[in-house]
């Protein structure tokens, strides 16, 4: 619902073409998150100028889409508060391909206990805490090691992730692993799935991992708690401490892991299957198309 919505308004202005809007994460809420992030010193009138203008560029958007299809309710509550029109707000699911997605024919050893983070390295991600948490879960179990893959897009912020690293003597522990065109390889490396985000839509790499039956410890932010359910744990955001338990907790028991895992995998083949959500948004851009000829 940002700058690139444009284009369905001026087609549907020009040509009466219908305008369906999905967002994976709410344009408004991340772009309020990212000049709440900005430096103190920044001209406060600067950021009430962007404030209006985002808000004015979103509602431009939902006024001139006939629907909107959000990918979880979390989502929808947002969307909803935007609109204030009684426009139709509808969730669809993301889904992911669960062939290839899948579990390890063999699981990885137990001699080396490793989480595994598949995040950008930014802010919304927040991998400083799961470095940070990564820090008591050595304490309790001197082996563990944490892969993160992920590209990272802010050289300044990488910078000082990298660093945070270093201070809590974590290198030989925390590695990056850059970014991946083969997530379903990352996810099968470890023992426990991690995503440490402070802002979140529906992730698919969130569905990924499940769907490779990894048990995961996951911030309880946006969509995480309608996607995991109670086949994962859930902790605050920028929590290391509870971030830590929660991976201790299964890495020391393979059982809760095995379990965990599991009904993670059966969850994704329910109710996240891709074909199922390719087949709703065909549903969808035929029946709308039809209204327009």
């Amino acid at each position: 619902a940002g700058v690139a919505g444009i284009i369905g308004v001026i087609a549907k202005l020009k040509h009466g073409t219908p305008m369906i809007l999905t967002e994976h994460g709410v344009y408004y809420r991340e772009r309020m998150l990212d000049l709440v992030n900005q430096p103190l010193e920044d001209d406060m009138a600067t950021k009430i100028f962007w404030t209006n203008f985002f808000k004015a560029l979103v509602k431009l958007n939902y006024n001139y889409s006939e629907v909107i299809y959000p990918v979880c309710e979390f989502n929808r509550r947002w969307e909803y508060g935007l609109t204030g029109n009684g426009k139709s707000i509808e969730v669809i699911y993301n889904g992911v391909d669960n062939s290839r997605f899948r579990p390890a024919s063999t699981p990885p050893s137990e001699e080396n206990p490793t989480v595994v983070a598949v995040i950008r390295i930014d802010r919304f991600k927040d991998p400083l805490t799961l470095i940070s948490a990564m820090k008591y879960v050595r304490d309790e179990i001197p082996n563990v090691r944490c892969l993160i893959y992920g590209p990272a897009p802010d050289e300044e912020y990488a910078r000082l992730v990298a660093e945070h690293t270093e201070k809590k003597n974590l290198s030989d522990t925390v590695y990056f692993m850059g970014y991946t065109k083969k997530p379903e390889e990352a996810y099968v490396k470890g023992h426990v799935g991690v995503m440490s985000s402070l802002s979140e839509g529906f992730p698919f790499a969130l569905i990924e991992a499940m769907s490779c039956g990894l048990p995961i410890v996951a911030t309880d932010v946006g969509g995480m708690r309608e996607a995991l359910g109670d086949v994962g744990i859930l902790v605050p955001p920028r929590s290391p401490r509870s971030m830590a338990d929660a991976i201790i907790k299964l890495l020391r028991n393979k059982t809760l892991r095995e379990e965990l895992g599991k009904a993670a995998r059966q969850r994704v083949l329910d109710k996240f299957d891709f074909e199922n959500v390719a087949k709703e948004y065909r549903r969808i851009y035929y029946e709308y198309g039809e209204k327009n000829t």
